[in-house]
């Protein structure tokens, strides 16, 4: 195998095998996303939780769709301005899980209060969150995708994310035995055309040994029949000299 198809050998394993990963490691974080959302709270290497923005509260900055990724943290350093989700005690939200803005920092008896507030809302929220109803702190949210997670929660969805990358990789594998076939067939008929080849060679050879052997045995006859001729010529001069 010359180096060339060596190397565009390689590179196509090379490629298989990084589409490969990247296919399986989307399925297991969609996976992932949707056992997520469907959850109030699901952790993530022990320190994050994801969440999709369902209300428009906090619109211009968190728009509905959005899928939030929350970092736990310390109460204690919270600050205004940083965007948190909690467990709110305002009984418009009935323990529901929120996230808003911190737009003040008090102190009560068990440490910090924050009030907050909808970035949307005009008004500030009836009640401020507890340090111990803190789930954590936004530090990332991926605008759209809570609509990506609500239709693969639907049955043409749950066909996207677990029927179709399986028919992927069959496809994929499926081509790849056949170029591995073909290229077997083409190794193997090669190997046949270089033998068939070979025996012919050695058959011209053998033929063209031939051909020169038989042009050499009449020179031979003829020079054996010279040298009878001149045996008999020697015995004649031999008779008229006696």
């Amino acid at each position: 195998m010359s180096r060339t198809k060596r190397f565009l050998h390689v590179l196509n394993r090379c490629i298989s095998v990084v589409l490969t990963v990247l296919l399986v490691g989307l399925f297991l974080v969609m996976v992932y996303l949707i056992i997520a959302s469907n959850t109030q709270s699901m952790p993530f290497f022990n320190q994050y939780s994801i969440y999709t923005v369902t209300t428009g509260s906090m619109t211009g900055t968190l728009d509905v769709g959005s899928v939030i990724v929350v970092k736990k943290v310390d109460p204690q350093t919270l600050e205004e301005g940083d965007i948190i989700t909690f467990l709110s005690n305002d009984p418009m939200f009935n323990g529901k899980v929120v996230t808003h803005r911190i737009v003040e920092v008090t102190e009560g008896t068990g440490g910090k209060m924050f009030i907050t507030k909808g970035d949307a809302n005009e008004d500030r929220d009836g009640a401020a969150a507890l340090p111990s109803n803190v789930l954590g702190k936004v530090v990332l949210h991926i605008p759209w995708l809570g609509y990506l997670l609500a239709f693969l929660k639907t049955k043409q969805g749950y066909f996207l994310i677990l029927i179709l990358p399986c028919f992927a990789l069959l496809v994929v594998e499926v081509i790849q035995l056949i170029k591995n076939i073909c290229r077997y067939v083409d190794e193997k008929d090669q190997k046949k055309l270089d033998s068939e080849s070979q025996t012919g060679e050695i058959s011209d050879e053998k033929n063209s040994q031939d051909d020169q052997t038989r042009e050499k045995s009449p020179v031979t006859e003829e020079a054996e029949g010279d040298s009878t001729k001149e045996a008999a010529g020697q015995d004649n001069t031999d008779e008229e000299n006696a």
